[in-house]
């Protein structure tokens, strides 16, 4: 299933046990998923600040609730609907389908699979259309799509990539090797050399939680 897919935003307020709390804010969230039916697909500390990014498919209620008991007075949550772009490039831009996998999508895998999450970032891509049509924004959007799954596709470029409900914006799971690297790939991107300005980035490197 994956039409309940949220991403859960969960900032940690300084204080004198920041990492016993980070620590235990991750085994809430999990437990909080699984009893409430839901799934925990991958969660991640953004490096540098005091902050958990967790993508969960379920409620995010129950997904939050055991942290919020306790250690709610400590952190703030914000949650945002997604969708894998997957079914967004198959349903509304008509990507090609050779370059959609959504078996993998349906049964909520991620691409990362069993491969080193060193060297781990997370992009949020916010973009606007002023000027153009709305239909015209689309084939923008398809092109940037099928670019990057077809760099995924001939094994270039490791993604989980997906679509915030109700807004022009996204977010994607990637691996980099450097910051070099990083840099020009998103200067190849076809949606950034279209709209230019009007498409706005954040970059963060994150390091994943859980894994050995």
């Amino acid at each position: 299933m994956t039409d309940n897919l949220n991403l859960i935003d969960l900032r940690i307020k300084p204080c004198a046990y920041v990492q016993d709390v980070i620590e235990g804010s991750f085994v809430k969230l999990i437990e909080g998923t699984e009893y409430s039916g839901g799934q925990h697909i991958y969660s991640f500390k953004v490096s540098g600040e005091n902050r958990i990014i967790s993508l969960v498919n379920g409620d995010p209620e129950g997904a939050t609730s055991l942290q919020s008991k306790a250690y709610g007075e400590l952190s703030d949550i914000n949650c945002k609907m997604l969708r894998p772009f997957e079914t967004f490039a198959d349903e509304t831009l008509n990507v090609a389908k050779n370059l959609i996998d959504l078996k993998l999508k349906q049964q909520n895998q991620s691409t990362f699979g069993d491969k080193n999450l060193n060297n781990s970032y997370w992009m949020e891509i916010n973009w606007e259309h002023a000027g153009i049509t709305f239909n015209d924004m689309l084939k923008i959007v398809a092109e940037q799509t099928t670019h990057l799954f077809g760099l995924r596709k001939k094994g270039e470029l490791i993604i989980d990539h997906y679509k915030s409900v109700g807004a022009d914006q996204s977010h994607s799971f990637l691996k980099a090797a450097d910051g070099k690297s990083l840099d020009n790939l998103i200067l190849n991107f076809p949606i950034v050399k279209k709209l230019g300005s009007q498409v706005k980035i954040n970059l963060k490197k994150v390091h994943v939680l859980g894994n050995k």
